[in-house]
């Protein structure tokens, strides 16, 4: 199942217009596929602040 999900996005990848990456470790692992350009590979991290939510997690709920 891995092998074919992997030829899969070897044979497609190359022709998106464009790749978004979450992280720089994932933009990285997107531009070592074949054939992939590195310019079509962005990076925009995730807007989620992580600490803050669990913060806000650990807070009791007021809700009725």
């Amino acid at each position: 199942r891995h092998r074919i999900l992997y030829w899969i996005i070897r044979s497609a990848y190359p022709f998106a217009d464009g790749m978004v990456a979450v992280s720089d470790g994932v933009a990285a692992r997107l531009k070592a596929i074949p054939r992939v350009r590195p310019e079509k590979v962005h990076r925009i991290y995730n807007p989620i602040d992580a600490v803050e939510v669990e913060q806000k997690a650990s807070q009791p709920l007021q809700h009725p």
